[in-house]
């Protein structure tokens, strides 16, 4: 195919030989894909002390409390929902 103003064909553009590997592949420096090794996580201990349970009940009301919240936001979007059919 010609281009019509110059006379010219385009350029050929050569494929890479890593075409065809997916993109967001890490590579060493040869330009080899590497294959993904999983980052070992550290074991924590967990700490008992005379607080632990005072934080322990914290953290229930704090989840009873966003339970709650999260259930009155879902019954909110329902009826704004609703009412936008009407």
């Amino acid at each position: 195919m010609n281009d019509s103003k110059s006379g010219r064909e385009p350029p050929v553009v050569a494929s890479s030989p890593h075409s065809a590997l997916p993109s967001g592949v890490k590579r060493d420096r040869e330009g080899n894909a590497r294959a993904r090794e999983p980052k070992p996580k550290p074991k924590q201990e967990v700490v008992h002390t005379a607080f632990t349970p005072m934080f322990e009940r914290f953290r229930d009301e704090l989840d009873e409390h966003h339970a709650r919240r999260e259930k009155i936001i879902k019954v909110s979007r329902d009826v704004t929902a609703l009412s936008k059919k009407m």
